[in-house]
């Protein structure tokens, strides 16, 4: 097809293999009758495209509001949980002052001033249990373990 080829259409096997979009807004479909024929345009797709763009803008919309709501459900919920996870911080007994002092479970968890970003295991006094936090990479003290296991064998809860 002389038109279709300079619109990106391919003549195969006695058709035309795809539909050419051409015209100034890309909004005619043509197709070859044969194979050194012209383009014909088949119709216009005006107004089923515009009709896309508002389903489209509309679904984008939508999608961002469950968004929205789905980031205020998650907000309410870890001010929830934080309230509650102070309420029981404060009623559980401290271990803090059974440990002995310069021990290696007594020592605060450290983040480091390095900024890699390493999940590692910890002894917390308050909680009396180990418990997972964000490592730096550098510049801690020993409670510091790579593991939940290993952290439990250094710092047994009854301590």
């Amino acid at each position: 097809c002389r038109g279709c080829a300079a619109a990106g259409c391919v003549w195969q096997a006695g058709e035309c293999v795809d539909e050419c979009r051409f015209g100034p807004l890309g909004d005619f479909i043509a197709a070859c009758t044969s194979d050194d024929a012209e383009c014909e345009a088949l119709e216009v797709k005006a107004k089923s495209k515009s009709k896309s763009k508002k389903k489209k803008k509309k679904a984008k919309k939508k999608k961002k509001k469950r968004k929205a709501k789905a980031k205020k459900i998650k907000k309410k919920a870890k001010k929830k949980a934080k309230k509650e996870a102070a309420k029981i911080v404060a009623s559980a007994p401290s271990t803090a002052g059974r440990l002995a002092q310069g021990s290696t479970c007594a020592q605060e968890l450290l983040t480091g001033n390095c900024r890699a970003y390493f999940r590692r295991w910890g002894f917390d006094a308050t909680q009396s249990k180990c418990i997972e936090f964000v490592y730096g990479g550098c510049g801690a003290n020993e409670n510091n373990f790579e593991s939940e296991k290993e952290c439990q064998a250094a710092c047994p809860s009854g301590v």
